[in-house]
This record gives structure tokens, C-alpha cells and sequence, in this order.
């Protein structure tokens, strides 16, 4: 659970349009989890695969904890990410 926590708040930091201090500009370049990473792709390509359980397991190896997909859905729209066009929701 600690991982889901630790992917959610470093999403937070790292997605924001913030540049103005070497904070955000560092915190920027931090690397990311697999899971996060997988999570970021999949909304792009297939974001139903975040709403899912099952395919949320398969693609971040671990279940639901503190953040549900569409948590973290919200929270990548809310930064300004989008699916592709060729994502059935679009």
C-alpha cells in the first residue's frame, strides 16, 4: 500500500506544469516507479485498463490500495494528459 501511496503523491510532484524552482525542475527528472509508468502508458493507450482491477493488477502487479484507478485518472487529467484519439474514450 505504502507503493500506491508513494505513486500518487510522486505523480502529484512530477506531472504539475510547475517549473519556476530547482525543486520542481528536479523533482521533474526524479525517476518513476514501473507501476507509475505503466499507469501513465495505459491511460494514453487503453485507459479503461486503470477502471479494472483485474487489469490494473496485471499491469502494476498489485491491487487497489489507497487509490483507486480512477483516482489516478483524475489526477492525470487533472495535469493535463489525455488519451490518444485511437483510445475507444475518446
Amino acid at each position: 500500500q505504502h507503493d500506491d501511496v508513494l505513486d500518487f503523491v510522486q505523480a502529484h510532484y512530477q506531472l504539475t506544469a510547475r517549473s519556476d524552482t530547482a525543486f520542481w525542475k528536479d523533482y521533474a527528472n526524479l525517476p518513476r516507479s514501473k507501476a507509475l509508468e505503466a499507469m501513465i502508458k495505459a491511460f494514453h493507450n487503453d485507459p479503461q485498463a486503470l477502471t479494472e482491477e483485474a487489469r490494473f493488477r496485471v499491469l502494476t502487479g498489485r491491487r487497489y490500495g489507497m487509490f483507486h484507478g480512477w483516482s489516478y485518472m483524475a489526477l492525470l487529467m487533472g495535469s493535463g494528459l489525455r488519451p490518444c484519439r485511437s483510445s475507444a474514450w475518446v
